[in-house]
């Protein structure tokens, strides 16, 4: 999707450039949950980079970092497989969808490092990630200035 640009008034009587994109869904901060689909418009200042985009946060697991109802930047997830730990990460098992920190620990029965989508807030609960699921994107940023289509 290429962005519209439009140019509007700011308050200082300068112009500035603000760029159209789509909220493409939400995305849990709590528990996994099914993303919603619904789009809607909104005008923010700069242009999405090569594979951002758009999502609301829904929850309260990543505050007071990410607080519930924000909108945030998120980048396709290739490669690598891992991201580094404590990266916030856009994780997707097929029961759901949730927003989370990846961290690395030693599992103290088996010894064995494993990945864990822990919560910023620590009123919740780890997510031990299951088989089949994958990291999907990558947390950039929480916008501030924006504007609703």
């Amino acid at each position: 999707m290429v962005p519209l640009v439009r140019q509007f008034p700011s308050h200082a009587g300068h112009a500035r450039r603000e760029y159209s994109t789509q909220i493409i869904g939400n995305i849990a901060a709590g528990s996994l949950a099914e993303s919603d689909t619904v789009p809607s418009t909104i005008y923010m200042e700069r242009p999405l980079g090569k594979n951002e985009y758009v999502v609301r946060v829904e929850g309260k697991s990543m505050e007071p970092l990410i607080p519930d109802g924000s909108l945030v930047i998120m980048r396709r997830h290739t490669a690598p497989s891992i991201p580094k730990p404590g990266t916030i990460v856009e994780y997707n098992d097929g029961r759901g969808v949730t927003l989370k920190k990846l961290i690395r620990r030693t599992n103290a029965e088996t010894g064995k490092t494993e990945y864990v989508l822990q919560p910023i807030n620590p009123a919740f609960k780890d997510i031990t990630p299951m088989d089949g699921g994958s990291i999907s994107g990558i947390y950039m940023e929480t916008l501030v200035n924006y504007r609703k289509g």
